[in-house]
């Protein structure tokens, strides 16, 4: 079905997209109704690299503060533009190969200590939240090769990389992006991620990451959200860490007529550390969704969740903040 996506109507690509949207049944969804914020001429988004410097320099008149920024990569409409991106040394950048017609979801080996296109060695330990969450297998679907951004030995960079997926489609589309980063041992990374929807106000973005930390690595991650345009963002963060990791990921929401975030970390050896921090100041009719889980799966780990919002007019808020704990 998905191979001849092109030739879909408009009506063919609303029923395609129907199934994946989870219903308020779902305890994990049951106080956020997507197909409440998603427009009736929504559209699955057709892919292709945009290397063309003409409609580069169009595209970011809007932002001319982007373009030129040392160390900072761009997403444009769900693919990576090398092109226009830097980054330091350290940071290897490559595509995964293409699993032909598997149907696979995440990319995590078992082990969860690589990733792989085999459906045979794909994580397990998310199974319960993915099963019921469609939108993940949707977004595999539709990205054959997604992005691996693997942080080696030789990477010492103390700065924020910033990485910027940019939307920029004139009729509302049902977007999707992925991202996948590996964290080599004792590795230290700090990351900015911004979404900017310089296209249409009424379309969605299905943001998908998973990260791999290896043992003594760390990971600083801000996650900003501040759409003028009032568009729809889903944002899922896979988190696998091994001994003695630490992740630290903060949540800045402002604006967007639908923010829902999807956190769930698994904590899988000894002394892994995570902390998820969010902060939002919403108005007029933005609804923001934070559905986080941190599992401790061995000894000796710890973890933190701190949300703080502050809503005005006819914004609401849902907060939903679990930690599973194995005997």
């Amino acid at each position: 079905m998905i191979g001849s996506k092109k030739n879909l109507n408009m009506l063919d690509e609303q029923r395609f997209i129907d199934p994946y949207l989870p219903a308020i049944k779902n305890e994990d969804w049951q106080y956020t109704n997507l197909k409440k914020y998603f427009c009736e001429d929504l559209n699955l988004q057709p892919f292709c690299s945009h290397n063309n410097s003409v409609f580069i320099k169009q595209l970011f008149k809007k932002r001319t503060d982007l373009l030129g920024q040392k160390n900072t990569l761009f997403f444009i409409d769900g693919v990576f533009e090398e092109s226009i991106s830097s980054h330091p040394k350290g940071l290897i950048i490559k595509k995964l190969s293409s699993r032909g017609n598997s149907v696979q979801s995440l990319y995590s080996n078992s082990a969860g200590d690589g990733f792989s296109v085999d459906n045979n060695d794909s994580y397990s330990g998310f199974d319960g939240f993915v099963k019921k969450t469609k939108l993940i297998e949707l977004n595999a679907l539709l990205i054959d090769t997604p992005s691996i951004f693997h942080f080696d030995k030789h990477f010492k960079f103390p700065e924020p990389i910033n990485i910027v997926y940019v939307q920029t489609n004139p009729s509302p589309l049902f977007n999707q992006a992925r991202v996948l980063f590996f964290l080599e041992k004792n590795i230290s990374v700090n990351i900015h991620e911004e979404v900017i929807n310089l296209g249409s106000g009424r379309s969605v973005l299905n943001l998908i990451s998973e990260t791999i930390c290896l043992p003594g690595s760390s990971i600083n991650i801000y996650k900003t959200q501040n759409d003028a345009t009032n568009s729809c963002l889903i944002r899922t963060s896979f988190f696998i860490q091994k001994k003695g990791s630490v992740v630290k990921c903060h949540f800045l929401s402002l604006n967007g007529k639908l923010i829902r975030n999807n956190f769930l970390a698994n904590l899988i050896e000894e002394g892994a550390d995570c902390s998820v921090l969010g902060t939002s100041f919403l108005s007029n009719s933005s609804h923001l969704d934070n559905f986080i889980k941190v599992s401790h799966l061995e000894k000796n780990c710890t973890s933190n969740q701190l949300f703080k919002s502050v809503y005005s007019g006819s914004s609401s808020g849902v907060f939903c903040g679990k930690i599973f704990v194995a005997k």
